[in-house]
């Protein structure tokens, strides 16, 4: 919120406003301007709906469900063929997408002569790895090379969209839409973490998106059952309810249009 420094009487659009603690705060301080919200699903959009509630209802936000494929013609349809903001905020907007530059020259099309876009995106790819938080001579020589293999080939899968780009590979996409004055930078943030067992099993899921597949799943393309079972095994031995060290990268974005 510091990074889009909103002003009074700013027109703010969410790009993404799930729980709605950016889309909520910009409206407590544009009193004299206005909030637009994008949910992109009916639980958001719910909870967005109930948290407007106690609002007035000349500054509550205005919400509205969505999808990044149709949201500039779902918002023009109800504000007007017209609109433009001062100020487009957002997190995990161009994390999960194909495409990031169309979705970014997308957004830029709602920003007014004089407004900013700001954005945070998580950076899995640059994130913690569940392998350095291991002491992996406790773990077969095998199963801990193919491990590290795996891990690795997830982090750089090509056709996943969360994990085929790098804060740099990602700036060098917007550095090349024209128009545009671009500041972005990764912020690094290391805080200390409690791990469930609910954590690994997270990693060892079946996942209903074949182009997906979890941690477990490709480990059980080159090793048997047995073998992924023990080393979940040890895995929880290790790490449940043990509090680590834990990487998060967040590349944050700010674009303006040039005069």
């Amino acid at each position: 919120m510091t990074l889009a420094n909103i002003g009074r009487s700013d027109l703010v659009l969410d790009l993404n406003a799930r729980t709605g603690l950016l889309a909520f705060e910009a409206a407590r301080r544009t009193p004299e301007g206005g909030v637009w919200a994008l949910a992109h699903d009916s639980k958001s959009f719910a909870t967005l709906k109930s948290l407007a509630e106690p609002f007035d209802p000349l500054q509550r936000p205005q919400i509205l469900q969505t999808s990044f494929k149709t949201f500039i013609e779902d918002i023009k349809s109800v504000a007007g063929q017209s609109v433009v903001f001062d100020i487009i905020i957002g997190r995990s907007v161009l994390r999960d997408t194909d495409d990031k530059t169309v979705l970014f020259e997308r957004i830029l099309s709602l920003l007014g002569k004089k407004g900013k876009v700001v954005l945070s995106e998580p950076v899995s790819s640059e994130g913690q790895r569940l392998t350095s938080l291991l002491v992996m001579s406790k773990i077969p020589d095998e199963i801990g090379a193919l491990l590290l293999r795996t891990e690795q080939e997830l982090y750089n899968d090509p056709d996943n969209p969360v994990v085929n780009w790098t804060s740099d590979s990602l700036k060098n996409q917007l550095s090349s839409v024209p128009g545009i004055r671009l500041d972005a930078e990764p912020v690094i943030d290391t805080q200390l973490r409690r791990f469930k067992g609910s954590d690994i099993e997270y990693w060892f899921r079946e996942s209903s998106e074949p182009e997906r597949k979890s941690l477990g799943q490709r480990l059980l393309d080159n090793c048997s059952l047995k073998e992924l079972e023990r080393l979940k095994l040890e895995i929880h031995k290790q790490l449940d309810n043990r509090e680590v060290s834990w990487k998060t990268v967040t590349f944050f974005i700010t674009a303006k249009k040039m005069e």
